[in-house]
């Protein structure tokens, strides 16, 4: 619980300073191609703590109807339903997150300012130190990824 606090508190201090500055991902758009059913608590996540809004979620035939059925509320209760009917790559967004290779085409392809590998990394990004998805430093890990890409993508 100490380890959560610390990341919780450092994160929002990064944040703040950030806002200060004049960047920030409030309202930003993004889509979401991941394999696993970590779709929805990513998404609840990015809109409750950093108010960004989904553009196209792409839905997996393997998930369980009771997983689909509270992603499906959880899309209406932020007036957001049409995302998971769109194509990924027809929508320009800010963040893309999909496996690595996915993530890198479509930032490539200009789809997405910052592509988020969640999955596996790709031949020109092996990443020696670990890069979680889960938890309080799977939290950090993905708001560095955010921060530092649309940053890149912004001033280069």
């Amino acid at each position: 619980m100490d380890i959560l606090k610390k990341s919780q508190r450092r994160a929002k201090r990064l944040l703040e300073g950030s806002s200060m500055k004049g960047f920030s991902v409030r309202c930003f758009t993004y889509s979401m191609n991941i394999d696993s059913e970590l779709t929805l608590p990513l998404m609840e996540w990015l809109y409750s703590y950093l108010f960004m809004f989904p553009e196209c979620v792409t839905v997996k035939d393997w998930w369980s109807a009771e997983f689909r059925e509270r992603l499906t509320e959880f899309l209406a209760d932020i007036n957001r339903t049409e995302v998971t009917g769109k194509d990924i790559d027809s929508t320009r967004v800010d963040v893309m997150f999909a496996d690595g290779i996915s993530a890198e085409f479509m930032q490539k392809k200009e789809i997405c300012s910052a592509g988020i590998d969640m999955w596996m990394p790709t031949m020109h990004t092996l990443p020696f130190v670990e890069k979680p998805i889960l938890g309080a430093k799977g939290a950090l890990r993905i708001l560095d990824d955010v921060f530092r890409l649309i940053q890149r993508s912004l001033y280069h």
